[in-house]
């Protein structure tokens, strides 16, 4: 692509010199461009799918940041790390729980505008 580039420009240079006249710059320009070939359109790739074990996954490490992020601040402001790691394993253990239940749908709880659940 570089070399075409390269191609033109020089051609324009002779052009704006006096070398060639407008028509021929015009024919050598086209022979120029005539050497690329056409580039194919393929249809655009399908949008990737993340499994339930990566959006998990995801959350984990997002949470585990959370956590140590929490940990370090409230032991700093507070200055008692007892406490910091106290409420980080609390919530890791909340989170932990959340992710072993089964979504709401699955329990059979009310949505708002339901009046009674489904056996």
């Amino acid at each position: 692509m570089t070399r075409i580039l390269t191609e033109i420009r020089r051609l324009e240079e002779a052009r704006t010199r006096g070398e060639i006249d407008a028509a021929a710059f015009a024919k050598l320009r086209a022979e120029v461009l005539d050497f690329i070939e056409e580039a194919e359109v393929s249809e655009p790739a399908p949008e990737r799918q993340i499994t339930e074990t990566a959006q998990i996954l995801r959350q984990a490490v997002l949470v585990g940041l959370g956590l140590v992020a929490l940990t370090l601040a409230v032991g700093w402001l507070a200055g008692d790390w007892t406490l910091a790691l106290t409420l980080a394993v609390t919530l890791l253990a909340g989170f932990i729980i959340r992710l072993a239940r089964p979504p709401r749908e699955e329990q059979g709880m009310l949505d708002a505008d339901e009046d009674t659940v489904e056996p």
